[in-house]
């Protein structure tokens, strides 16, 4: 399988579907050709735009990819009443994998190095390393970057 990547773009504010990454390019999958600073991005223009990681997995509700900055709304049923969670599809490098970061404390793995994990094993606990595919408890509610109201 190809991976299917696709980016955000700061200023535009808008996501697309990758046709070609390099070190020092993006373009745009569209039959508009190339048309630089419109679907093809290089140089200085590369710092408005983030790739998103597929995790190669499709979320059975709604047959979608799923990609790095999903967010996910989950609601368990707890004693007190229903606890509803918003959590961040997340690529964590240092133990190379995709994991599920509750909201509350992803500006925390945003903010800091990880490498040290024994200084961040809580957040570990609090994470979770999911098959997206086959968790029905999960709702695909948006994304960090058409939804950031999500984080909050």
């Amino acid at each position: 399988m190809i991976p299917k990547f696709k980016a955000y773009h700061k200023k535009q504010n808008r996501m697309f579907p990758v046709y070609g990454i390099g070190l020092d390019f993006i373009t745009e999958d569209t039959l508009d050709g190339v048309d630089p600073g419109t679907n093809c991005f290089s140089g200085h223009e590369l710092e408005d735009i983030e790739v998103l990681r597929p995790t190669g997995l499709i979320h059975k509700k709604t047959n979608k990819e799923i990609y790095e900055g999903d967010v996910f709304r989950q609601e368990v049923e707890e004693d007190y009443g229903d606890e509803r969670t918003y959590n961040v599809v997340t690529w964590i490098r240092e133990r190379a994998a995709f994991y599920l970061i509750p909201t509350g404390t992803y500006e925390v793995y945003l903010d800091n190095d990880l490498e040290n994990e024994e200084a961040f094993e809580w957040l570990f606990d609090q994470a979770a390393l999911y098959d997206f595919s086959i968790d029905v408890s999960l709702d695909l509610c948006g994304n960090i970057y058409e939804n950031p109201e999500l984080l909050k």
